[in-house]
């Protein structure tokens, strides 16, 4: 059976694992006093932010903002203007949403340290955001020891939408990892989704690679190339719907909840007005999805505010009919049944439980589960 994860203890891995003494504390602001035109030294990595092995980068600090410092690697090149339209829309509509989404308005996560958003070569990503940059380099040496962003410049341009909302993506998981560090990456990802949508950056292509293939499992979160954009887009429209029958407050709430995963949504929709089961209400989001009819129930089937096709659901022409397949946890697939005269009986059989993990355990009985978490 699965355990809640406590957040990682980086002090104490460090001491038990490594051999190392480091006080249990987030690291300083490095950086903060290099004036404009300064030169300081970067570790980047590289696919999934894991940090390399290999010499760190040069970049120049380029321009300041109340809340961030922006920085150039040595050797590119960027528009000076476009950079200054991105740290203008940052400030102004980036940072007050994503603040707003997740209830920290009038607070300061990264305390007075200005976020570092650093614009350099990346592989594989278009950005990211990784907390163990917030550790001292005696516990993580590859750490930058600031709380900091990296941005793709050979994949994204400054004073693009796209850049845009790939600051905003990165600026909710640098928000969510001070309220909640090990939060589950469906959450984390849906979230950041939603906070593009709320910076002014709407994107729907994720959430139609869901709806034309919703058979993934919610709950869970792949890297794979063919899954990974489906996977974005259950976790958007959860959100989204979470906000559609709750309020904005709601998200503040999920945010603020210590549970992870789904017993933090079952914490928070426990709480809310009229509270419901994380079943009920994850039924009624596969409804929604189905049939996206936004006159129903007041908008509980539908989406009122977003241009999205229905789930597909393939007609059934002809009864007898009888369907067979594997259906992923928190997945979905659906037909649409014509109702005919006299009704429809409908009968269903499967398993009541799936496995964690697709493997055995070696004894045949009892294995050690790791759970899942960004920092567990």
């Amino acid at each position: 059976m699965a355990h809640p994860m406590p957040p990682r203890d980086n002090a104490r891995v460090a001491r038990e694992f490594l051999g190392r003494e480091a006080p249990p504390t987030k690291a300083l602001c490095r950086g903060q006093s290099i004036p404009l035109g300064g030169q300081d030294t970067f570790w980047v990595g590289h696919v999934d932010g894991t940090l390399p092995s290999g010499a760190p980068i040069t970049a120049t600090l380029i321009l300041t903002t109340p809340h961030a410092s922006i920085w150039l690697e040595e050797g590119l090149e960027a528009d000076a203007e476009a950079l200054a339209r991105s740290a203008q829309a940052f400030e102004e509509r980036i940072e007050p949403a994503v603040a707003h989404l997740l209830g920290l308005v009038g607070r300061d996560p990264f305390a007075g340290c200005p976020l570092t958003i650093l614009n350099a070569r990346v592989r594989g990503a278009l950005g990211y955001y990784v907390s163990l940059n917030d550790l001292p380099q005696s516990i993580n040496p590859f750490s930058n020891e600031r709380p900091m962003i990296v941005i793709n410049l050979s994949a994204l341009a400054p004073g693009t939408p796209a850049y845009e909302a790939t600051l905003a993506h990165e600026l909710q998981h640098a928000f969510l990892a001070f309220l909640d560090p090990n939060e589950e990456a469906w959450v984390t990802e849906g979230l950041s989704e939603l906070a593009e949508e709320r910076s002014g950056y709407p994107e729907s292509h994720s959430a139609r690679a869901y709806l034309a293939n919703p058979n993934m499992a919610l709950l869970d979160w792949s890297a794979e190339p063919m899954t990974l954009e489906a996977h974005y887009g259950a976790a958007y429209l959860f959100m989204r719907y979470l906000v559609q029958r709750y309020g904005e407050g709601a998200l503040s709430a999920l945010a603020h909840e210590p549970a992870d995963g789904l017993a933090g949504f079952e914490a928070t929709l426990a709480r809310l007005q009229p509270p419901t089961s994380f079943e009920a209400f994850f039924g009624d989001w596969l409804v929604a999805n189905a049939l996206n009819i936004p006159s129903l129930e007041g908008g509980r089937y539908g989406y009122p505010q977003l241009d999205l096709p229905p789930m597909a659901c393939p007609r059934v022409e002809a009864y007898l009919f009888t369907a067979e397949g594997t259906l992923e946890p928190y997945g979905a697939t659906c037909w649409e049944l014509p109702l005919p005269n006299g009704g429809l009986a409908l009968s269903f059989e499967g398993q009541a439980e799936a496995r964690l993990v697709p493997t055995e355990a070696p004894s045949g009985r009892w294995m050690w589960w790791s759970n899942r978490g960004d920092q567990g």
